[in-house]
């Protein structure tokens, strides 16, 4: 279409690359269950436990954190995990919320439990976003390829073009299953094989109903129950110093940068510290914060703060 469609921060970093200037933090929303919700510029590798605490702490002795939004987002094993690039914020929840116990399915039994429980009213195809754009996106026949003597049709291909948005499986479906999880197991088998999608070349049309069927947001968050945490908090007025950032080597699309530290080394905030491999598409990782450099393991360079 010629056009680029950029998120404001990512307007923001490359007015930064373009003055030499490496990206070093994230703008993210602290949400959900945390005392004092709000927006906080984080160094990228900090812990998420420790930006919990620095929003006041959770407010529920038990808990589950989602990295990302209730739709998109994934549910984290533990806390001690790192802020990357891609963190657009964390939402605190009780374990036993609807879009925690949505994410940590087990596989097989989703499979299994579709089989059953899909009953083709094709509610997830009417309300699909790429679907009414003009795709072929069918994500009811994409259930029903989980059928016998269907697991290799042709139809599975549709999965490349969902973009896992969760709406068939957090607003559309009757049943309460997960054509979006299905999808994406379905994306991943697909690619193990090497598939791919193959556009026809045609202008795609928008479905005639796409104004109508368009989800409101409203309705959207009180059907997965966050509309109480739809508080608007601005930033962080305090600066947030974490006291060691684990810094992923692969936070991008492509192959992981190399290190360029090893441990003891002194780091300096936007000092390289993994460097794109010779002919890769990659991208380069440099320091978020004044330290040394505690180690360099399993693909992440560890700093201490200074």
């Amino acid at each position: 279409m010629g056009v680029v469609v950029c998120n404001v921060e990512t307007v923001f970093n490359i007015a930064g690359a373009m003055k030499g200037s490496a990206v070093t933090d994230r703008y993210m929303t602290v949400a959900g269950e945390v005392a004092n919700p709000m927006v906080v510029k984080v160094p990228l590798g900090s812990l998420v436990s420790e930006v919990i605490e620095f929003a006041g702490g959770p407010t529920i002795p038990d808990f589950r954190v989602i990295d990302g939004g209730p739709l998109m987002g994934r549910v984290l094993t533990d806390t001690d995990r790192p802020i990357t690039k891609t963190t657009s914020g964390i939402i605190v929840l009780p374990p036993d919320h609807n879009v925690v116990t949505g994410k940590i399915k087990d596989p097989d039994k989703l499979r299994r439990l579709t089989r059953v429980v899909c009953c083709q009213c094709t509610r997830c195809t009417d309300l699909c976003p790429r679907s009414l754009l003009g795709h072929q996106l069918r994500p009811h026949m994409l259930m029903r390829s989980l059928g016998k003597n269907m697991e290799h049709a042709e139809i599975r291909k549709e999965a490349l073009l969902c973009s896992e948005c969760g709406i068939c499986e957090k607003f559309a479906c009757p049943m309460m299953i997960s054509p979006r999880e299905v999808n994406a197991q379905i994306k991943r088998e697909l690619a193990k094989e090497n598939v791919r999608w193959q556009p026809s070349g045609k202008e795609l049309k928008n479905h005639p109903f796409r104004e109508l069927r368009q989800v409101p947001t409203s309705r959207l968050m009180q059907r997965l129950d966050v509309a109480r945490y739809d508080t608007h908090p601005e930033l962080a007025e305090r600066e947030f110093k974490p006291s060691v950032v684990k810094i992923a080597l692969h936070q991008h699309i492509g192959a992981p940068a190399v290190a360029t530290v090893t441990e003891g080394d002194p780091a300096k905030k936007g000092d390289l510290v993994g460097e794109v491999p010779e002919g890769a598409l990659g991208a380069k990782v440099n320091a978020s914060i004044d330290g040394t450099v505690l180690s360099v393991a399993s693909g992440v360079v560890t700093i201490k703060a200074k």
